[in-house]
């Protein structure tokens, strides 16, 4: 599953539209943003990591809801076998104690899916 979900994702790459990184249940990485998780059938949940530094959090967006994840977290969501879900994540430094007018400095939203297997 992984390896297609790869292939497909180079594919648009390829054809120049937004490139969707693979199933949470395989570790994928995008501009230095990484996700891992599990799927039990139930629940999938997605842990986070980065390559990327100085960084305090991270900001999940899934289903037009946004989350903060602290360094270190995860969050989760129902499984739905057969359909791909999708959530957008980028990291964040709170940069409020230097710079009051900011509350924090993120890159730019990575998109990636799940799929709960049938």
């Amino acid at each position: 599953m992984f390896r297609t979900a790869k292939l497909a994702a180079v594919a648009l790459a390829a054809a120049g539209m937004i490139a969707v990184a693979g199933p949470a249940s395989a570790k994928t990485c995008k501009s230095g943003i990484c996700v891992d998780g599990t799927d039990d059938g139930r629940t999938v949940n997605v842990y986070l990591s980065t390559t990327l530094r100085p960084y305090t959090h991270y900001n999940v967006i899934r289903n037009g809801q946004q989350i903060e994840v602290p360094v270190g977290g995860s969050f989760h969501f129902r499984a739905r076998p057969g359909y791909d879900q999708y959530y957008s994540v980028q990291v964040c430094n709170r940069t409020g104690d230097q710079w009051p007018w900011l509350r924090s400095s993120c890159t730019g939203w990575q998109r990636f899916y799940h799929r709960t297997p049938t």
